[in-house]
């Protein structure tokens, strides 16, 4: 349980911080953002506002919303794994910069559809009228 969540953080900043020797990219189409793809990692797309890249039981996705803002996209994010995980908890939710501008976080834990004990860390910024998540 522990492990799982130290590499679900660690995956999270590792892809966000790292260079990665002969890691690629998964490049928005319409040029929002970038995500690092480790190598034995697969970037997908998940429609036109949003990307995952996952590999060695870690994910990381991004989701945009050109109209909704930061802290309410957070939270309907957040919404979908407490429908969808067993023994959901909200463990703290605070302030932070992401990508050098002001965001918001929220940490929560619970049991995945699969029965796997799971760690979440949601991170958002607002971008325009809309918002961009990282979950």
């Amino acid at each position: 349980m522990a492990p799982l969540r130290s590499l679900l953080l660690a995956g999270s900043v590792f892809l966000l911080t790292s260079p990665l020797a002969g890691q690629g990219a998964y490049a928005d189409p319409q040029g929002r953002f970038v995500l690092p793809t480790p190598p034995g990692w697969t970037a997908t797309a998940l429609g036109p506002d949003a990307a995952t890249v996952s590999g060695q039981g870690a994910a990381v996705t991004v989701v945009t919303d050109p109209t909704t803002p930061r802290d309410a996209l957070l939270q309907q994010q957040l919404e979908r794994y407490r429908i969808l995980w067993a023994d959901f908890v909200e463990l703290n939710r605070g302030l932070q910069s992401l990508g050098g501008r002001d965001g918001s976080f929220v940490l929560a834990s619970g049991t995945d559809p699969r029965g796997i004990a799971s760690f979440l860390k949601l991170a958002g910024v607002n971008r325009g009228a809309g918002a961009l998540v990282l979950l």
